[in-house]
C-alpha cells in the first residue's frame, strides 16, 4: 500500500488520460512579403563598351591610367558593389568600382595624376607656321594626278603618295557635295540643315574618325581636301581662337609681303584672292613694280645739267662695286649731250638717278625684266580651277562653314574611302551603285574602328585641360566688362 506522503503528492492527478484536444493550425491571412532588391543598371552617362575613361587600380592608387570599359557587371547582392571591367592600353582586364576612373564630362579627367604612357602615334602639334611642312603646304601646287588605269589597290596604293592617294577619293567627295552619295546622305544634311544640335552631333562623330591612321597623313590629307575644294581660299581665312580673336572683317597685313587678309564669316570664295608666289615670282614681281612705278610728284625735276650731272655721279660712286662700271656709261651719256662730266661729290646715303638715262635700263635690264614679266602674265593668264560646287545648301555657306563642313563631313567619309583603297576592297574610281557604295562605306566605317584609343585619351585630356583653363579665366572676369568665353579648337 503507498505510503500517505506519497498519495498526498498525487491527489491532484487525475484518475483517467484526458482527451486529445485539436489545435488549429496557424495559417496566415497573406503570405509573407519577399525582400525587394533589384541590381542597379550601369552608368547611364556611360557608353558601354568603348567609353574612354581615366582609371586607378585600387583605392589607395594616386596615378591614373588610360583605360577603355568594356562591360558592365551586376552585382548578385545588395551588399555587393557594382563592378565595371576595364581594358588598360597594355590589353590585361581589370574589375573595378565606379569611383575609381573619370570620364571626359568630369573634371577630375583634367586634373588626375597621369602615369607616363606613350601611343603608336605623335599628336600632330600646329602652333606655328614656320615649319618646313606649312612651308611646303603654301607653294602653288601643280596639276593633279590622275589615277592609274586601272586602279591601284592594296599595297600597291599605299605606296602612292597623299595627293595621288587623294585623288582617287574625288568622285565621292564630288557626290557628297552635291547630295547624291546615300551612305554621307544624313550627315551632310545634319551639317547642312543649319541646326546646332545635328552639327555638333557631326562634329562628336567627325572627332574619331582618324582610326589607326597616321595623325600627319590626315593632316596632309586635309590640306589636300580644303586645296581642292575651296582652291585657295582656305589659305586667305585664318581663325583667331581665344583671347586674341579678330573681330570678323578685320583686315590684317602680312608682315613679310605685305599683302592683306579679310577674315569675315560671310565672305564668299569668289571674294576672297589668296595667291601664294614663289620666291622667283616675288622677285620679279618686285622688279616689275619698280619698273612701272611713275615718278613721285615730290620729286624735283633736273633743272640744270650740273644737278642731273652731280646726281648720277653721286649714283656712279654709289654702285662702284657692282659688276659692271656705270662711270663708263656716265661719261659717254655725257658726252652724247656734248657737255663735260664734272667731278662727282661725295656720294649721298640714298642717291635717286634719273629714270631718263641709260642707267635705269642697264641696272634692271629692262627688256629682261618685261620679258620676264611677260611669261609671268602668261602663267597668271592660266585660268585656275574654280571651286568644288555642291548643293544648293552647300552653297550658302558662308567660307568659315565650309572649312567647318570639310573638316567634319568630307574628312570622315575621304579617309573611310583611303582605309578600303589601303585594304584592297574598292577597285573602282567610279561611283558604283548604292547598294556597293553601302557595303563599301562599312568596311570603310570597321577599319576606321580599329583605332588608337590610347592616342584619343591624349588629345581628350589635353582638351579637358584647356577647358578647365578656360573656366577659371571666366570665372575670372571683372564687372567692367562682361566675361567672355573661349572656343576649343
Amino acid at each position: 500500500m503507498p505510503s500517505p506522503k506519497f498519495l498526498h503528492s498525487v491527489r491532484n492527478v487525475p484518475r483517467h488520460v484526458p482527451a486529445l484536444r485539436q489545435i488549429p493550425k496557424y495559417e496566415p491571412s497573406e503570405p509573407p512579403t519577399p525582400e525587394l532588391w533589384t541590381p542597379p543598371d550601369a552608368d547611364p552617362t556611360l557608353e558601354i563598351p568603348g567609353e574612354k575613361i581615366l582609371a586607378r587600380e585600387k583605392n589607395t592608387s594616386k596615378v591614373y591610367w588610360p583605360a577603355q570599359i568594356k562591360e558592365y557587371i551586376r552585382p548578385k547582392g545588395p551588399s555587393r558593389p557594382p563592378l565595371y571591367e576595364i581594358e588598360w592600353m597594355d590589353t590585361l582586364r581589370a574589375k573595378i568600382t565606379r569611383d575609381l576612373f573619370y570620364t571626359f564630362e568630369e573634371d577630375g579627367f583634367g586634373t588626375c595624376v597621369l602615369g607616363n604612357f606613350e601611343s603608336s602615334f605623335d599628336e600632330v602639334v600646329n602652333d606655328t607656321d614656320d615649319g618646313p611642312v606649312d612651308a611646303r603646304r603654301n607653294r602653288p601646287r601643280g596639276a593633279s594626278p590622275e589615277p592609274v588605269d586601272p586602279p591601284l589597290s592594296g599595297h600597291a596604293f599605299t605606296e602612292l603618295g597623299i595627293h595621288e592617294q587623294f585623288v582617287y577619293t574625288k568622285p565621292v567627295l564630288q557626290a557628297i557635295l552635291r547630295d547624291e552619295y546615300a551612305p554621307a546622305r544624313e550627315v551632310h544634311r545634319q551639317f547642312v540643315s543649319g541646326g546646332v544640335r545635328g552639327q555638333n552631333s557631326v562634329v562628336q562623330a567627325a572627332s574619331l574618325a582618324r582610326g589607326s591612321m597616321n595623325p600627319q597623313h590626315v593632316e596632309d590629307f586635309h590640306h589636300c581636301l580644303l586645296e581642292w575644294c575651296l582652291r585657295g581660299a582656305a589659305r586667305g581665312a585664318r581663325v583667331a581662337e581665344g583671347p586674341g580673336q579678330r573681330e570678323a572683317g578685320a583686315v590684317e597685313a602680312d608682315e613679310e609681303t605685305g599683302a592683306r587678309e579679310v577674315v569675315d564669316e560671310d565672305i564668299t570664295v569668289e571674294e576672297v584672292v589668296a595667291e601664294v608666289p614663289t620666291s622667283n615670282d616675288e622677285a620679279v614681281a618686285q622688279r616689275v613694280d619698280v619698273a612701272d612705278e611713275p615718278k613721285s610728284a615730290e620729286e624735283p625735276p633736273a633743272s640744270d645739267s650740273k644737278d642731273s650731272t652731280a646726281t648720277l655721279a653721286g649714283f656712279d660712286s654709289f654702285t662702284t662695286n657692282s659688276s659692271e662700271d656705270p662711270a663708263m656709261e656716265v661719261e659717254e651719256e655725257m658726252n652724247a649731250h656734248g657737255e663735260e662730266p664734272v667731278p662727282a661729290p661725295a656720294p649721298t646715303p640714298t642717291p635717286t638717278p634719273d629714270t631718263d638715262t641709260d642707267i635705269f635700263e642697264d641696272a634692271f635690264d629692262t627688256a629682261s625684266v618685261l620679258s620676264e614679266a611677260s611669261d609671268v602674265s602668261a602663267l597668271v593668264s592660266v585660268q585656275k580651277p574654280p571651286a568644288q560646287v555642291g548643293c544648293e545648301a552647300y552653297e550658302q555657306l558662308p567660307l568659315l562653314r565650309k572649312m567647318d563642313y570639310c573638316l567634319n563631313v568630307l574628312l570622315p567619309e575621304l579617309l573611310i574611302q583611303i582605309n578600303v583603297w589601303r585594304e584592297g576592297n574598292r577597285t573602282s574610281v567610279e561611283l558604283l551603285s548604292d547598294e556597293e557604295e553601302e557595303a563599301l562605306h562599312a568596311l570603310g566605317e570597321t577599319a576606321r574602328s580599329k583605332n588608337d584609343w590610347v592616342f584619343d585619351v591624349k588629345r581628350m585630356r589635353k582638351l579637358k585641360e584647356a577647358e578647365l583653363k578656360n573656366r577659371e579665366v571666366v570665372v575670372g572676369g571683372t564687372s567692367s566688362r562682361p566675361k567672355k568665353g573661349f572656343r576649343l579648337a
